[in-house]
């Protein structure tokens, strides 16, 4: 499982988070709106973790492949506006996709 990069605190905020996960601030973004945020609900702008929510989310981290959290980011930044696209190869596939090197 991934390793946590500091010691427990109380209470932690994205930047905290995503450094104590080894992962982007961008990266924690789109694993919260895939697995949290992802019934229409807006993703709070300040969002705040314990330790728990922490182990949570890098068990997310190591459990979604790389190529849907790509994906995510892509489709969530409209980045196939300017011609970038990826096809799903674990998830239902779009007819406009281009595969992933």
């Amino acid at each position: 499982m991934h390793n946590l990069k500091m010691s427990v605190k109380q209470i932690y905020n994205e930047r905290e988070a995503s450094e104590a996960l080894g992962i982007a601030l961008p990266l924690l973004h789109v694993i919260l709106d895939a697995h949290i945020f992802n019934d229409g609900t807006p993703r709070p702008e300040n969002v705040e973790f314990t330790s728990a929510d922490l182990l949570m989310i890098a068990y997310w981290v190591e459990k979604t492949p790389m190529e849907n959290v790509l994906c995510n980011a892509v489709e969530k930044l409209n980045l196939n506006r300017a011609g970038v696209h990826c096809s799903r190869r674990f998830g239902k596939p779009s007819s406009r996709s281009l595969p992933l090197p």
